[in-house]
């Protein structure tokens, strides 16, 4: 469950390996890995804060806030902590800064999701809350509001991922099942029981509804059914945490350091993304761009769409540099809006990027 790998001793391993892609050809990680870019930071925000932790020995310490979700739609984002607070910051062209700031989960936030101005959150407190952003109508003129329009209740344990499709929302629990719910009313539609441990992310799309969990396997299920259609059982080695999907494929992170590319209308495994140090906590996709969070080695990276014959390739690695200051802990959660990109982690920082999508000149290559 997250709640694990929240409190884990981060362990690096080295992987190394090679695949067959979606010609059958074989195609060496690394090459999928070589980025082509360079991201420059926006902004560094950080509002979040710190808390106060009980240590073993009875003493009080201080740390950042730990931030485990975010989620970005053009120019507003949105982060969640595990106070279960949510700060919604307005994205410009070369900065962004804090327009909203709300408490009222019980619990740490886990999942979020969010579509112009209508954001949706899962915490540990059991809960999902569906919000509305609003202009405060105060002197700040950039200034929101964040009000919760309902809250859904139904998991007997903490929901770690939402996903909404039109009028359906997909949560996963730690209690092991997917429900499905009428976004419009928060009435329960259904729940999807197969998983043997937390479910630790969902997505939607049309009728298909992907899962990832801590029992190592990927489920995918038919909303119209409401039953599971597949399952890529054993498809991680360790904890699988995030799930993205893409065109006829989903694209898995896990703690076992890697991100997977499965066919789904094949029921297939196509292919490794990234097989290096780290373990792969959260991945996210908009259109033909993706950007996946990578633990331990304190960065994420950004990979476009080629073709099907080639697949995903690296265009950026998010990480500090010689002109860019990165994250100086764990990279927990990532999303990505055009050319925008949120990331956050365990150094209670939230960062927005810059990264440029079209192809750079050939002499620039990493």
């Amino acid at each position: 469950m997250k709640s694990q790998w929240i409190a884990a001793v981060v362990v690096l391993a080295v992987f190394v390996g090679r695949t067959a892609d979606a010609t059958d050809g074989e195609v060496r990680v690394q090459d999928r890995n070589r980025c082509r870019g360079h991201a420059t930071v926006l902004a560094t925000l950080e509002g979040h804060g710190s808390e106060n932790r009980t240590m073993p020995d009875g003493s009080i310490k201080s740390r950042p806030m730990w931030i485990p979700t975010v989620a970005i739609d053009g120019s507003l984002a949105v982060s969640g902590d595990m106070g279960g607070v949510i700060k919604v910051w307005s994205v410009h062209s070369d900065t962004a800064e804090l327009v909203a700031s709300a408490k009222e989960h019980a619990g740490g936030i886990m999942g979020l999701w969010m579509q112009g101005t209508t954001v949706v959150s899962g915490s540990q407190d059991k809960t999902i809350k569906v919000w509305t952003l609003r202009r405060s109508g105060g002197a700040d003129g950039n200034a929101l509001t964040a009000e919760v329009a309902r809250t859904l209740t139904g998991h007997t344990d903490g929901v770690n991922g939402v996903s909404v499709w039109k009028g359906t929302l997909a949560s996963g629990s730690t209690d092991g099942t997917v429900r499905l719910w009428n976004f419009e009313t928060g009435e329960a539609i259904a729940t999807l029981k197969g998983h043997t441990a937390a479910v630790n992310n969902v997505r939607i799309r049309g009728d298909v509804v992907v899962s990832a969990s801590d029992d190592k396997s990927v489920r995918v299920w038919s909303v119209s059914k409401q039953a599971s259609t597949h399952t890529f059982a054993d498809a991680h080695s360790n904890f699988a945490f995030g799930v993205a999907l893409h065109r006829r494929t989903a694209i898995t992170a896990s703690f076992d350091r890697t991100l997977k590319v499965w066919n789904l209308a094949t029921r297939k495994f196509q292919y490794y993304l990234d097989a290096d140090i780290g373990f792969k906590l959260a991945v996210d996709v908009d259109g033909d761009a993706l950007v996946a969070a990578r633990g331990p080695t304190n960065d994420a990276k950004v990979y476009t769409f080629q073709d099907a014959a080639t697949g995903w390739r690296c265009r950026a690695l998010l990480k500090g540099g010689e002109n860019t200051e990165g994250h100086t802990h764990s990279v927990m959660s990532a999303a990505i809006s055009g050319d925008k990109v949120i990331t956050a982690g365990k150094d209670g920082v939230v960062k927005i990027w810059h990264v440029p999508l079209a192809d750079p000149s050939p002499h620039s290559e990493l």
